[in-house]
């Protein structure tokens, strides 16, 4: 009996053992030799893990358009889209909702490799897709920073959500210390994200326009760029809506000791 019981333990250590390596060898896509192929409209569900594992998909395209690839979930996700020789075409992190990246790209007929990686090497899971809209196109210029449309001040400019977890990026010149109102107007329900020069969110809202579901931002600003992010609050939604921005004088007199030279008289005894 003793014989037995030994016999079902090590037949149960060595299923666990052939368990193990078998999930091991599962992870395929850690090398471009090895990648997984992502076929067009299909989500496909993968994990990150270790925190430094890398993901390799293979996009197969048969027609010229343009390629859309995205991930949905809660990790910051990176994604470099390659072409059949392993060089870096596009690449793109926070482009799509909340941390994903998405890419958009004219692509022609062919074999391309798309890298993910997770930005803060935490472990998750997350969800892929890749699409593909056939024909010549122009590349939706506003789904990054670095291709954001100039929005001129005083001058309302009619853009669209779609697909529904499409991100909108306008560029904004401010020549002048004042005050920055940015607000959306129509029937979605606008998510806006006001952005310094080098990326950090200074505003963010939602709801706060008495226009429906729009978003409103008012922010005292200095010269310099700044970026608006544009998101549909729920995902699934599509549609047009109008962005506005304008330079007000601040609600509050001019900060007189931005400098030496202009210091505020400061009496003692006197708040």
């Amino acid at each position: 009996m003793k014989h037995k019981y030994l016999f079902l333990t090590i037949l149960l250590l060595l299923c666990v053992f052939m368990l193990i390596w078998e999930s091991r060898a599962l992870d395929v896509g850690d090398t471009r030799e090895t990648a997984t192929d992502l076929a067009l409209g299909t989500p496909y569900t993968e994990t990150i893990d270790p925190g430094d594992d890398v993901d390799y998909f293979r996009i197969e395209v048969d027609k010229s358009g343009k390629l859309r690839v995205w991930t949905t979930g809660n990790l910051d996700t990176v994604g470099e889209l390659q072409n059949s020789s392993g060089a870096i075409i596009a690449k793109n992190d926070d482009g799509g909702r909340r941390d994903n990246f998405k890419i958009v790209h004219n692509v022609e007929p062919g074999t391309y490799y798309l890298k993910v990686i997770e930005f803060q090497e935490d472990i998750g899971s997350y969800t892929i897709r890749a699409t593909l809209k056939l024909g010549e196109f122009v590349l939706d210029v506003g789904n990054t920073r670095e291709t954001a449309l100039p929005l001129a001040l005083d001058t309302p400019y009619t853009e669209t959500i779609d697909p529904g977890d499409d991100v909108d990026y306008f560029r904004i010149e401010v020549d002048k210390w004042d005050k920055l109102r940015v607000w959306t107007t129509g029937d979605l329900d606008t998510v806006g994200e006001l952005q310094n020069s080098s990326g950090a969110t200074i505003a963010k809202n939602d709801d706060d326009n008495e226009d429906n579901d729009n978003f409103r931002i008012a922010r005292n600003v200095d010269p310099g760029t700044y970026y608006l992010k544009v998101t549909h609050y729920l995902e699934g939604n599509t549609g047009s809506y109008i962005v506005h921005a304008t330079l007000e004088p601040e609600e509050i007199p001019v900060d007189a000791g931005r400098t030496r030279e202009t210091a505020t008289l400061l009496a003692l005894d006197t708040p």
